[in-house]
């Protein structure tokens, strides 16, 4: 009796290479069962001359339907042990349960093994048929990141780690680093076998064996997820459509299930987004899933529910959105005509739904898996968002603006990391700056130095405002290179100092406010001091100025910074005249 699950593989006539995946039959290894039929092409399912339909049978036809697998051949087993009219009434049975399900056209074939075998033919041509109609062999997209849900794992002498599954999606070349995830395992792809031949790729649909390094295989179990570093998140809430077939018991909202996708079982919970309350038998909803811990799925995946205790399936899906939002019963309006739009291919939901964050360019190739047009998506700064979004952004950025110049009327602009801080503090430094560039090129703003303002803004000062600029500029050109204290003078008038900055009349040095002209004086008595000395000391300075060395060293500082002097071992020389002299604060 199989309890686990076995691998085998068979040319057919055609010449193509068919992989078996024996999965047990036993009502109580259902869930070993859905392991091993994810991702399968075709089944071939076997039912017993002497027992006929079993409970088990009709439960796995169902898992099979809601796992999206429509071709299959039957075989009725054990013939040779039971009379011809056994035979046919078991038949009958079979075609009785298929009626009205995706297998009713399904081919029935009679089998006995031994000394009176007979059928095998038959089940091979029958398989071979399937084959040609059905997409055996999935192609594999670069849409799409390599993912291998693990179903088995071993260690084998002289090889060492060894996991086996079949590619649900993408590629993987040979020689590359992989993350075993959800935990993230580092691990290196040693070599690769595709139907036990060696093979430099692995490709999706194809049965593949990846010998690993630089991992033990007790770190691995069955239901993790081989994959290319970072490019999948891994996610722990996701929304679905759903089909409930359990005939013994309706789904109730807010019932703990287990989830099985993949090869991957984990405990959750199942949230209907109807007003319902539950799920009644062959109904088909929309539902958010909240698993106990993450796990690594995409769009358009099947999976399968079934209850905690006792262990019997409830129904399956699809998943829509892999990364939804946690939805309050008062949003299940909004979320169900948001689902709607996804399950008929209005992608931009998602976009929508990410909202301030946006989605990565990987979560969006793999939301839609190649299937949209990328133009609904804005990119800022590699983020993508909605366009609805984007226009929230570009009206807070603006709104903000406005109100630091109503705040702020004296000043030029407003410093890009201050609007940042404000009500865009959800973006990243660098989907801010892009955003800023894009409002830039619309005209909308401008950009003086390190400020942004309005374009439409111009700094008027009133006659209040002009008469207390004029008096703190002649203070302070009064106390020529001494100037006075930065911090005291932007306590007492921070708007009337930030104007004098802004313009250029006043520059900060070090901590003292000096007015441009004795700034200027004291390039051009340095220039004169080096017409006629190759070195300027730190003493020669303070005899050229009459400062202090409070006040000295700030200054020569600042003519480093201006590049009119250039530190040296022993003092300061003279840099090459620029006759275009600017000076900055």
């Amino acid at each position: 009796i199989t309890i686990n699950l076995g691998f085998t593989k068979a040319t057919l006539s055609s010449g193509r290479v068919a992989s078996f995946v024996d999965v047990p039959g036993h009502e109580k290894l259902v869930r070993t069962m859905i392991a091993g039929a994810s991702g399968i092409d075709a089944f071939l399912l076997c039912v017993s001359a002497i027992d006929g339909v079993m409970p088990q049978t009709k439960e796995h036809l169902d898992i099979l339907e809601l796992l999206g697998v429509k071709h299959g051949v039957i075989a009725v087993t054990m013939c040779d042990l039971v009379e011809d009219e056994l035979v046919e009434l078991a038949t009958l049975d079979i075609q009785e349960h298929l009626e009205n399900t995706p297998f009713e056209h399904c081919p029935i074939i009679p089998t006995a093994v031994g000394e009176s075998s007979y059928g095998a033919p038959e089940i091979i041509a029958a398989l071979d048929t399937i084959t040609a109609k059905s997409s055996c062999g999935k192609v594999a997209t670069t849409t799409v990141p390599f993912r291998l849900p693990i179903d088995r794992v071993f260690s084998k002498q002289g090889f060492g780690t060894i996991v086996t599954g079949t590619p649900a999606s993408g590629h993987l070349e040979d020689g590359l680093e992989v993350a075993i995830m959800p935990d993230g395992i580092s691990a290196r792809v040693r070599s690769i076998q595709n139907h036990g031949e060696i093979s430099k790729t692995a490709f999706s649909g194809v049965r593949t064996a990846i010998n690993l390094a630089g991992i033990d295989h007790d770190q691995i179990h069955r239901g993790m997820v081989v994959t290319l570093p970072q490019s999948i998140p891994a996610t722990s809430i996701f929304d679905a459509i759903y089909t409930h077939t359990s005939l013994q018991t309706e789904l109730e909202s807010g019932t703990r299930v287990r989830l099985l996708t993949g090869t991957t079982e984990v405990m959750a919970v199942a949230t209907l987004i109807e007003n319902t309350g539950c799920a009644d038998p062959n109904q088909t909803v929309f539902v958010q899933i909240r698993t106990e811990r993450p796990i690594l799925t995409l769009p358009q995946d099947k999976f399968i529910l079934r209850r905690e205790s006792p262990m019997e399936t409830l129904g399956g899906g699809t998943i829509l959105d892999n990364w939804a939002p946690k939805h309050r019963k008062k949003e299940f309006s909004r979320a169900f005509s948001e689902l709607t739009q996804l399950k008929n291919g209005g992608y931009e939901v998602l976009l929508h739904r990410s909202g301030p964050l946006g989605l990565s360019k990987v979560q969006w190739a793999i939301s839609h898996m190649g299937l949209a047009s990328e133009s609904v998506a804005h990119d800022l700064g590699g983020r993508l968002f909605s366009e609805s979004t984007l226009e929230t952004f570009r009206t807070l950025f603006l709104a903000y603006l406005q109100e630091w110049h109503q705040t702020y009327p004296l000043r030029q602009g407003c410093p890009p990391r201050e609007l940042h801080r404000s009500k865009l503090a959800p973006l990243s430094d660098k989907n801010f700056d892009s955003l800023t560039t894009l409002i830039q090129a619309s005209q909308q703003i401008t950009r003086t130095g390190k400020l942004v303002a309005l374009a439409s803004f111009q700094v008027a000062p009133n006659a209040a405002h002009k008469q207390a600029i004029l008096a703190q500029i002649a203070t302070i050109k009064r106390q020529g290179l001494s100037g006075q204290n930065f911090r005291r003078l932007f306590q007492d008038s921070p708007e009337i100092l930030n104007h004098s900055l802004e313009n250029g009349e006043l520059i900060k040095v070090g901590d003292t406010v000096i007015h441009q002209d004795s700034l200027r004086d004291l390039t051009q008595k340095i220039r004169t001091y080096f017409s006629r000395n190759s070195e300027l000391k730190p003493s020669d300075f303070k005899a050229l100025t009459d400062l202090s060395r409070k006040h000295a060293i700030p200054l020569l500082e600042w003519l480093d910074s201006q590049k009119i002097t250039k530190r040296t071992t022993n003092g300061r020389v003279l840099f090459p005249l620029d006759d275009n002299l600017t000076l900055k604060g």
